[in-house]
């Protein structure tokens, strides 16, 4: 490959890398706005481990992304071969294109090295490594000597064109300054909407109304009579609880007076009956290893460091951090395969079913459901507009149902075994609330197929034995008159718990 040949390999490279590295840019913009750079083929290809590469210390030059400096420089390197390619600058292009594609290669060996660090491959990463391995191939070609020796003379050369290496230089400065205008105002677009979108989030929050809250046994920081609860649900191999728990250390901060508690929501069916495969292989052992910590006290210690290990945990990896934060090790393996721990992580995985939990993170604030995570700024949005609320209404009605239900409860034995919710429904068709209603009841069915069933039964009020409606049975417990769905969450999550 010689000549014009070279050129247009370089040319068709330096056109990828700038597709590529520009897609990169886009994710990174989603990533630092809502922590979720996920890319359809990055997990397909590792797993959604892309969402580790871009919190990489090598993925920024200060405030600049990298890719974005990748797309200012296959930009400058697109000009100066279409100049090439019409028989300008052939020295000094020559020069210049070889000492760029070597520093290129440099720069994506050093983040393939930090990638096989973390165990994440990011897939449009490796294909700029590709790219740039490609383009210093191609441009060998372009020389007369051999590659290696021809490097410190055509860094002379570069030294010696010194108009031509200024304006190439300048060119470059215009394109990145203008890039990254761009990049920081698209994220404060961005960051605006999300504004809008949490406070979205945040009425219809509200609008569903409020779900018990419950703390017990549960890793939590603060008081329990703090103004703001925040109930978090998340999964150690979650790439979005991660940023969301980075999200939420930073709130805090602002917020000393905040209480916040952390529950197990594994999504994998090692220890989570309600999912259908193992999708995240280590989740449950994390979250046994977090349980255990706590009991020694090192809950945050531990989570900070599972959270770090994301992408590369293990049995070996959460031993040696058990040992690195001050462990008791030999009660923290005990810990790791007693019964009780796993039946405490099922515990919050039933009570996560109970209020509505689907996909990890989710948290709660003060009762008010927030799905996924946001960035502490928006975050603070969803939360005032919750407390705010709360503010105007003085009062917030008890759940005088599952107090009742509870109290009947007291006076029976538990019936022991798989926990098991069944709902007959009684519904009055010309009855206003029955729609909303019936899509509580189909999405319990749908979602936990493995711990409840529904039946509806759809009557007028005047065909049949039942004389109030909605009346519901569930597991033999009878419920007549307008219930909350909240209330209706709690009543699973009540029955559920007594059947461990």
């Amino acid at each position: 490959m010689k000549g014009k040949s070279a050129l247009i390999a370089a040319f068709v490279l330096t056109l990828l890398g700038l597709i590529d590295s520009a897609y990169l840019t886009v994710l990174k913009v989603d990533d630092a706005v809502t922590g979720s750079g996920e890319s359809a083929v990055c997990k397909l290809v590792s797993g959604g481990s892309c969402e580790i590469a871009f919190d990489s210390p090598l993925s920024t030059v200060g405030p600049v992304p990298v890719s974005l400096i990748a797309v200012a420089t296959y930009i400058v390197m697109l000009f100066v071969v279409l100049l090439m390619l019409l028989g300008r600058l052939q020295t000094f292009g020559t020069a210049f294109l070889q000492i760029v594609s070597i520093l290129a290669l440099l720069y994506s060996l050093l983040l393939a090295i930090y990638s096989y660090s973390q165990d994440s491959w990011c897939a449009f990463c490796i294909g700029l490594y590709i790219i740039n391995t490609g383009l210093v191939v191609a441009v060998s070609q372009l020389n007369s000597q051999k590659f290696l020796p021809s490097i410190v003379p055509n860094f002379k050369q570069l030294l010696r064109q010194r108009k031509h290496t200024a304006a190439i230089t300048g060119s470059f400065l215009v394109v990145l300054f203008a890039g990254y205008a761009l990049y920081s105002g698209f994220l404060s677009s961005y960051m605006e909407k999300l504004n809008i979108l949490a406070l979205k989030k945040a009425n219809l929050a509200w609008a569903a109304g409020p779900f018990p809250m419950d703390s017990a046994n549960a890793p939590n920081i603060g008081a329990e009579d703090a103004e703001i609860t925040v109930v978090k649900f998340s999964d150690f191999q979650c790439p979005y609880c991660r940023k969301f728990w980075v999200s939420i250390e930073d709130w805090k901060q602002a917020h000393p007076n905040a209480r916040i508690v952390f529950r197990h929501y594994p999504l994998s069916n090692q220890c989570n009956p309600l999912m259908a495969a193992d999708f995240h292989k280590h989740a449950c052992l994390s979250a046994f290893a977090a349980h255990c910590a706590d009991q020694q006290h090192k809950f945050e210690a531990m989570a900070n460091a599972l959270f770090e290990a994301q992408g590369h945990l293990s049995k070996e990896t959460i031993s040696g951090i058990g040992q690195q934060i001050g462990l008791d090790l030999d009660t923290f393996d005990t810990c790791l395969k007693s019964e009780k721990t796993r039946e405490q992580i099922l515990s919050d995985v039933l009570l996560g079913a109970s209020m509505g939990v689907e996909s990890t993170p989710t948290a709660y604030v003060n009762g008010f459901r927030l799905i996924g995570g946001l960035p502490p700024a928006a975050f603070e949005t969803f939360v005032d507009g919750i407390v705010e609320r709360q503010k105007r209404r003085a009062t917030v009605p008890q759940n005088a149902l599952l107090e009742r239900i509870q109290a009947i409860m007291k006076q029976r034995t538990p019936q022991k075994g798989r926990p098991h919710v069944s709902i007959q429904a009684y519904l009055d068709p010309k009855q206003v609330e029955t729609p909303a209603l019936e899509k509580t009841l189909a999405n319990l069915s749908r979602n936990y197929s493995k711990l409840v069933t529904v039946a509806v039964v759809k009557r007028g009020a005047k065909t049949t034995h039942i004389t109030r409606y909605p009346t519901l049975l569930i597991n033999g417990y009878k419920s007549e008159g307008p219930i909350e769905r909240s209330e209706l969450h709690a009543l699973v999550a009540t029955i559920a718990k007594s059947q461990m």
